[in-house]
């Protein structure tokens, strides 16, 4: 996503539009160049994802291609789209590529790694408009152009970046998107032959964000705080089913759990089929065998899953409010929250599966 200042819907300002269409223009605010020339590209390719530019008046302008552009001797990565009435250079682009930007009595001049400096953009009509000067070496605006070595010299210096930066970028999509740390440890020790990281402030911090490694290798968290326990027996019940598993001599395809926090005693109650009225007969059935055994401690809480076969359905919620248990589902696909009756039920099943392959 781009963000863009502009002054109206295409990106310029309502006087001298036909002027501005063949100009490039400074932008401090812009995250991305913008160009909308076909013919200015070196390079063109076309996005898998199309990019979201947003504009100041609330409003995107959608383009699938970017590439390289050749902005008298300075090669910038930039987006292309035609609707736009003037082109936007981006200023946090030319320090990404290390470039020093110096602005004196209306003229905005550019001082390149290898130490060329020359005038680059003019103060006309309240907008800093890029001239069509090289680099001059000298920083006078007043000055002869530069010789045709010196241009070459500072166009190739910038392609040379350029190109390593499209290499380290192609070493890391091969090698399934390796981290840039990783990457460099290879070319260190010469395990990636002829890749070399390009000399700039991106990459290697994580300020050129990777799209594809956001995406592929985005993870949920999870809280590892630990749960308090209870004061007492049955004052918080963990509940859970599992199934379908194969089914028992009494034709038992499930089997649901309910598990006291405080003792961690468990207890299982096999099911044909799984939905609300067979949960809440085995869940009735275990509250008569509990206060018939254990009256004096009644059950407070009930914990499960939030899945509307087992628990999540009006017949097991008004059985909850008529013996005045309150009920505690845990968040919609988060099993973790219900973490007690989750490691039970591999417990029972791993133990199950044992007694059945002993021979």
């Amino acid at each position: 996503m781009a963000f863009m200042q502009v002054k109206n819907r295409h990106g310029n300002k309502e006087n001298s539009t036909t002027e501005l269409y063949n100009k490039w223009i400074l932008d401090s605010d812009a995250s991305d160049s913008i160009c909308n020339k076909r013919s200015w590209f070196l390079s063109l390719y076309k996005l898998t994802i199309p990019h979201q530019i947003r504009l100041r008046t609330y409003t995107t302008v959608s383009t699938s291609y970017r590439g390289m552009v050749n902005i008298s001797g300075v090669i910038i990565d930039a987006l292309y789209v035609p609707e736009f009435r003037v082109s936007l250079l981006s200023v946090s682009e030319l320090d990404k590529l290390g470039y020093k930007l110096y602005f004196n009595n209306g003229l905005w001049s550019l001082k390149s790694q290898e130490g060329f400096e020359h005038p680059f953009a003019c103060l006309i009509n309240g907008l800093y408009e890029v001239t069509d000067r090289g680099p001059t070496g000298t920083g006078d605006p007043q000055s002869a152009k530069a010789s045709r070595n010196e241009r070459a010299y500072y166009a190739g210096a910038s392609l040379e970046r350029v190109y390593k930066n499209w290499e380290w970028n192609s070493w890391h999509c091969r090698l399934g998107h390796v981290n840039d740390l990783a990457l460099a440890r290879s070319q260190e020790l010469n395990l990636v032959p002829g890749v070399s990281h390009p000399n700039s402030k991106v990459d290697i911090n994580g300020q050129d964000k990777c799209i594809t490694c956001i995406r592929s290798k985005l993870q949920r968290h999870y809280s590892r705080k630990p749960v308090q326990r209870t004061s007492r027996p049955f004052e918080l019940l963990n509940s859970d089913s599992c199934g379908p598993i194969p089914p028992s001599k009494a034709d038992s395809r499930y089997f649901i759990l309910f598990i006291d926090d405080y003792t961690r005693m468990t207890y299982v109650y096999f099911l044909q089929r799984k939905n609300a009225e067979l949960c809440s007969n085995a869940f009735v059935e275990f509250l008569n065998y509990q206060s018939s055994h254990y009256p004096q401690f009644p059950v407070a809480r009930f914990r499960s899953d939030n899945r509307r076969g087992e628990s999540d359905n009006e017949l097991f919620r008004r059985l909850l409010r008529e013996r005045g248990i309150s009920f505690e589902p845990s968040v919609p696909y988060s099993p973790h929250q219900n973490g007690v009756a989750e490691r039970m039920i591999q417990t029972i099943t791993t133990r199950a599966r044992s007694i059945l392959l002993d021979p």
